[in-house]
């Protein structure tokens, strides 16, 4: 995705362009949305698609504790993630790195 959904120290929201996230902001994500970030849970329970990842077909229930992954769709429920890699730093950056780097010397 190309925004976050930021929650401030005072408890309110602000869109904020994906690349302006840093490690240790909070985002919310709404049922249907993108993960912008890998992170962990904080509150809320859901059941993330994964699929685009691991392949797997079925939701993986996600709650407090949990880690997520950027790329990842949420389901149902709304969570609220701390940021801990963002931009190239998450997972799928390092999968499509990987990809482009495997399609080059091929």
């Amino acid at each position: 995705p190309n925004t976050a959904r930021v929650v401030l120290s005072d408890g309110t929201e602000e869109d904020r362009a994906a690349d302006a996230v840093r490690p240790g902001d909070v985002i919310r994500v709404r049922p249907g949305g993108r993960l912008p970030v890998d992170g962990l849970v904080l509150d809320g329970t859901t059941a993330v698609d994964e699929s685009l990842l691991t392949g797997e077909a079925s939701r993986v229930s996600k709650g407090p504790g949990d880690t997520v992954l950027a790329g990842t769709e949420n389901g149902l429920g709304e969570i609220t993630v701390e940021a801990l890699r963002v931009r190239a730093d998450t997972a799928l950056a390092h999968i499509a790195a990987l990809v482009g780097q495997a399609q080059r010397h091929r």
